[in-house]
């Protein structure tokens, strides 16, 4: 094994062995911290890594839309390694990738760089973000979360994503969900076939109960049904001190579940302890 990597073994059943799967720096459009102003928190805290999961958003009508550059981002990544020492945390490379499958082409290219995972979001609902408030005008919350669970199941059928990010979305901003659990189970079991992994995501909790995550428990436990075991925790931090958030909770949340944490590299699951 890399010995980069023993550290992490060394960390088993804590919070502390956890790599920080989902975070943006100001490579992404909505990004408030350079990349090295997050590496210096990562040192900063019982981690053991991070990685820069910038966003990839294809979608015609942003203002953004295609304004990834793997060659900035590789610049950035290249310059912050040359410093990395054998016992400081991981830096891995990562895409969060919107609506993978409405954008197959631009998704074909990005597949060619070398990240260590590539995540796919459900962002957009008929041009709509899904956190506006208006968007609860023209359809029903009931309408919003099956239109958005159809949406993930058509992401996970295209497949190539290692990872489906932040599944439940729209409860972050607007609250409850509605479960389809039939889709759901559909859902669950083409992930599992496919290699994907479920991502725990912990944005949410700064405004929810200490176990209300993305997605919750019940999800998760359908996720375990499907023959899913394997996830990796986000923190989806825009800034700097928001990473690691609520990673002590969520360590206890996979503890009680008994699913096996870990984190990618070279776009392949590595358990902790291995």
């Amino acid at each position: 094994m890399n010995e980069k990597l023993t550290r992490i073994s060394d960390y088993r059943d804590t919070a502390s062995q956890y790599v920080d799967m989902h975070v943006h720096s100001t490579m992404s459009h909505d990004g408030e911290s350079t990349p090295a102003e997050i590496y210096e928190r990562v040192k900063e805290l019982p981690l053991a890594g991070a990685c820069l999961t910038e966003h990839g958003d294809y979608k015609p009508e942003l203002d953004h839309c295609g304004e990834f550059s793997y060659e900035h981002y590789d610049r950035e990544i290249s310059r912050l390694e040359e410093d990395i020492k054998k016992d400081d945390p991981l830096l891995l490379r990562g895409l969060e990738f919107s609506e993978p499958h409405l954008y197959p082409g631009d998704f074909r290219r990005v597949q060619e760089h070398d990240f260590d995972v590539i995540t796919g979001a459900i962002h957009w609902l008929d041009g709509i973000f899904v956190g506006e408030d208006h968007i609860l005008d023209k359809i029903n919350k009931f309408d919003l979360f099956r239109r958005y669970f159809s949406k993930v199941e058509a992401m996970v059928e295209f497949g190539g994503i290692d990872v489906v990010s932040h599944l439940e979305f729209p409860r972050r901003y607007h609250g409850g969900s509605f479960y389809p659990l039939e889709k759901l189970g559909r859902i669950m079991e083409k992930m599992v076939d496919r290699s994907i992994v479920l991502e725990i995501n912990t944005a949410a909790t700064e405004k929810e109960s200490k176990d209300r995550f993305l997605p919750t428990s019940q999800l998760l436990k359908i996720y375990q049904k499907a023959g899913g075991q394997q996830v990796v925790v986000g923190s989806d931090a825009h800034r700097a001190e928001e990473i690691g958030r609520s990673f002590s909770r969520v360590s206890e949340c996979i503890d009680n579940l008994d699913l096996e944490p870990g984190y990618f590299q070279g776009r392949k699951f590595t358990p902790y302890g291995n």
